[in-house]
């Protein structure tokens, strides 16, 4: 094994290294950066790239990257870890979901592999993909449901070639969210076009304020491990379950802008029958506008956390069941 260089990042075998990948110019003149973490085994095995925080309010992943540069053991280790716990750096400062100083706020997720030659977000995704995401024979991307909603445990895959990355997260994340509902821009479809397998692992949210965001942190982190256990980075034999549930998943918006009054039983992973009521949207003198029902039998995924919701805005997720 040589020793591993990454942007300012360089490890020698059995070595963690942290440094950054320069991207461009601010205005000031200092520099956008994306901060690495790169932890190199002792022996030859897969690089494994972890990237979060591409929506710059969705920070259970960060904490996840953070998390394994501290307790993983390089001299135990098998290939190299490469985690990037911020990848769009103007939207994490600002703590919104996109970056505010793009002419036209742009989702990352829905424009990788990015363009050199494109705007602020489009070229930190670019470097991203041209200077990281290149070196992996696995991508791992983490995500939450942000400020607004929270979500429970599921891993998203787009090609028949991720499904045994996906199923290989184990422990928990017994539910496969299959499709690319968002086109051919997410990381996973970036990846495809490089040949390689990616999935998006999904759990957590509401800005971190409930007592769920370190049980989401060590979700992940369980998760992520079990993966470099499959694929002989790490010693040991992943948990896996008994049964996965293939979904589709829908995001149901509502039609009516006011508050969102859940159902007394309403839960996540609960399992809905069509046509049970979810939620109300109420006006501020407690009418009801509208009831949100299943349109099919599926498992609740995810909720909207936030009280006030305008109209078109996603209240409720549900995965229907396509196999098992």
């Amino acid at each position: 094994m040589e020793k591993y260089s990454l942007g300012t990042a360089c490890a020698e075998p059995g070595t963690t290294a942290f440094g950054h990948v320069p991207v461009v110019n601010r205005p000031d003149g200092t520099m956008i950066k994306l901060p690495v973490i790169v932890v190199h085994g002792t022996q030859p095995g897969p690089t494994l790239v972890v990237g979060a925080c591409c929506h710059g309010d969705e920070h259970e992943g960060t904490m996840s990257v953070i998390r394994l540069g501290q307790t993983l053991d390089p001299k135990k280790l098998k290939g190299t870890f490469i985690g990037v716990p911020v990848i769009n750096v103007p939207a994490f400062h600002n703590m919104r979901r996109g970056n505010p100083y793009d002419l036209y706020i742009l989702d990352m997720n829905r424009i990788f592999p990015g363009r050199p030659d494109g705007f602020l977000t489009e070229r930190i995704a670019h470097v991203y993909f041209d200077q990281i995401i290149s070196r992996a024979d696995l991508v791992i991307d983490l995500h939450c449901g942000a400020n607004i909603l929270v979500l429970t445990e599921h891993v998203c895959y787009e090609r028949p070639e991720s499904l045994e990355l996906a199923k290989a997260v184990g422990g928990t994340w017994d539910i496969l969210w299959k499709g690319a509902p968002f086109g051919s821009g997410t990381t996973m479809g970036g990846c495809a076009r490089y040949g390689i397998p990616a999935i998006g692992l999904e759990v957590g949210g509401a800005g971190g304020r409930f007592d769920h965001f370190e049980e989401s942190i060590g979700k992940m982190v369980h998760g992520i491990t079990n993966v470099m256990k499959h694929y002989g980075m790490l010693e040991g034999t992943p948990d896996v379950p008994e049964k996965y549930t293939v979904v589709d998943l829908l995001q149901m918006p509502c039609n009516y802008g006011g508050i969102v009054v859940p159902e007394p039983d309403f839960a996540l992973r609960k399992r809905v029958k069509a046509g049970d009521k979810l939620m109300r949207i109420i006006d501020f003198f407690g009418r009801e506008l509208e009831e949100i029902r299943a349109p099919f039998d599926a498992v609740v995924t995810g909720r909207r956390v936030y009280p006030v919701v305008h109209a078109g805005e996603w209240v409720v997720f549900l995965g229907r069941e396509t196999e098992e």
